[in-house]
């Protein structure tokens, strides 16, 4: 109910969601709310984030509690407390140094985004974790990443530019499915791989 309340006021504060003290989980705020809200402060009572809630919303920035135990915030992302892996993203986040993995789905459906650099560490990128960023161009990866997972890239149709690492071992099915992007990668025509 108290998130209810503040979700219903976001024309009053200018599409700024301050999660009210005492709520723990957001699930579900961009079905209805999700064009509205422009930056979120999440408590330190909230232990349960759906990251699609978060990354399918218009979100330009993201703080979170210091108090927290489960998530802190840095540019703009979610993480876990260690600072090594990025659990969910918004429109205005920009990777940080120190990140060694992103989660699964961390970016899905993140319509704002345009453009990507991983930092130089990253080493697993999570199934699907910018699918369907339909206005991201240009995507830069780094050297310390050896491999791509499935539908990483998918339905982002205005990706144009990809720097990929020299090394790159595998890629999984339909990385860059429904994308310009050419780059180079060809389709297997019996297996679906893009390799």
């Amino acid at each position: 109910k108290k998130l209810l309340v503040a979700l219903n006021s976001l024309d009053e504060t200018n599409g700024h969601l301050q999660v009210p003290e005492g709520v723990t989980e957001i699930s579900d705020v961009t079905w209805k709310y999700g064009e509205k809200i422009k930056s979120i402060y999440i408590p330190a009572s909230v232990t349960v984030i759906n990251m699609q809630s978060i990354s399918s919303s218009n979100i330009e920035t993201i703080e979170i509690s210091p108090d927290n135990p489960c998530f802190c915030s840095v540019n703009n992302c979610i993480l876990n407390k260690e600072k090594t892996t990025l659990l969910g993203g918004c429109c205005g986040s920009v990777i940080p140094d120190g990140i060694t993995r992103i989660e699964n789905s961390a970016f899905r459906d993140c319509r704002g985004l345009v453009e990507v650099k991983i930092q130089t560490g990253v080493k697993e990128i999570g199934i699907y974790a910018f699918l369907g960023c339909v206005s991201l161009r240009s995507v830069v990866l780094p050297e310390t990443l050896d491999d791509l997972p499935l539908g990483c890239f998918s339905d982002c149709t205005s990706l144009t530019n990809v720097t990929l690492p020299d090394h790159l071992k595998d890629t999984g099915l339909e990385v860059f499915r429904n994308t310009p992007y050419g780059g180079g990668l060809e389709e297997d025509q019996d297996s679906d791989l893009w390799f």
